[in-house]
């Protein structure tokens, strides 16, 4: 596995050395973003500006760093029974939440498994596995885009949200796109790209699963949106990216139905940059 060694803390001197370093391995990009659990000391704050625990029933999400035998170091989430959410948020450069440019295009990549600890009956339910999520002021979508996981089924699957108007439920304005098969402990790897944009005819997302550009269609939609333009023979779905004040990316385990589960979500080669070659994990 190709790994970068450079290691980054929240001060200016490091974040230079991040970038030279991007620039010397063909990063051509200033923004290159990589959460690097392989770097010495590494923390979660490092790269995270919260480890979301809210609503968490009494219990203690945890975060830490394992070894795995085929991608070395990757972070480990545990969100415990009875918690609503255990949830990285907010990628940082240099303690500096990552600036997410109105017009510009960006790639998220990471590498995802997910494993439910607890002896329990799965039920027909999803788990918000990623989100990238609305703040602030003037939030209509709150998150303009998610996937989920589906323990019983295994389906793995990306949402879009429309913007929601008075008497509208986010379930409503729910546009699913894209659906696959991903097992328990299965390794998954995914890049999102997307345009940042509040213009439904000028943003638009595309979805690469392990290397692969994939299809997207109106797989399920709810009663108030379904995507109505898709480019790149189908492989580009037109949609309303920006909302809020600021947007920002978030992974873990989240939902009131993943209470039940005693879940362990595990991340590897997290990456963020303007070029889907930089944001692809290695």
């Amino acid at each position: 596995m190709n790994k970068q060694n450079s290691m980054f803390k929240p001060t200016a001197k490091a974040f230079v050395f991040l970038v030279f370093a991007c620039l010397a391995a063909g990063h051509a990009s200033a923004q290159y973003w990589y959460a690097n659990p392989d770097a010495s000391g590494a923390d979660w704050r490092d790269y995270f500006k919260n480890f979301n625990t809210e609503d968490n029933g009494g219990t203690t999400p945890t975060v830490s760093i394992v070894n795995n035998s085929t991608y070395g170091n990757v972070w480990r989430i545990n969100k415990p029974a009875g918690a609503k959410r255990a949830e990285f948020s907010r990628a940082q450069l240099s303690s500096v939440d990552y600036n997410f440019v109105a017009g510009n295009t960006y790639y998220i990549g990471f590498r995802f498994r997910a494993d439910v600890l607890n002896n329990i009956t799965l039920e027909d339910d999803d788990v918000t596995v990623f989100q990238w999520k609305s703040a602030g002021s003037g939030m209509m979508q709150n998150y303009p885009f998610n996937m989920e996981w589906n323990p019983k089924t295994k389906e793995y699957c990306l949402n879009l949200y429309g913007p929601t108007t008075t008497g509208q439920s986010q379930s409503s304005r729910k546009a699913t796109v894209w659906k696959s098969t991903l097992n328990e402990n299965q390794w998954v790897t995914i890049v999102i790209g997307f345009k940042f944009s509040t213009d439904p005819g000028d943003g638009w997302v595309s979805l690469w699963k392990n290397g692969s550009k994939q299809t997207l269609s109106n797989v399920e939609t709810g009663s108030n949106y379904s995507i109505s333009t898709f480019g790149d023979s189908n492989r580009k779905a037109y949609h309303r990216t920006k909302d809020g004040s600021y947007t920002y990316p978030k992974w873990g385990a989240y939902n009131e139905s993943s209470r039940k589960y005693n879940l362990n979500v595990e991340l590897s080669d997290l990456r963020i940059d303007t070029s889907y070659s930089s944001a692809r994990p290695q």
